[in-house]
């Protein structure tokens, strides 16, 4: 069985060159969202959304939103509210 490092290596090598997920065939991002389970499954933390890791400053790497669910956003929120949403964000956690 994969470890959390070798799962989180293999995640990252396949985002890569997705230009944070704007970019990639539907194998690629199958091949991604399962690198993803596999790496929730190994997750240590009961409850990650409330856990202090995630407080401090992180980068977007991936989004798995479509472009028609990002045209909506921008639709409702206005050009910079979507742009600032789809970037920002916090986390310490690696």
């Amino acid at each position: 069985a994969a470890t959390r490092e070798e799962c989180k290596r293999k995640l990252l090598t396949l985002i890569s060159n997705s230009k944070q997920g704007k970019q990639q065939t539907p194998e690629e991002k199958s091949a991604i969202f399962t690198a993803m389970r596999e790496l929730e499954a190994l997750n240590v933390c009961d409850a990650p959304v409330e856990s202090e890791l995630l407080s401090g400053k992180w980068s977007l790497l991936y989004t798995g939103a479509a472009e028609e669910d990002v045209a909506t956003r921008r639709a409702q929120e206005g050009v910079i509210g979507s742009m600032v949403t789809e970037v920002a964000g916090a986390s310490d956690a690696q």
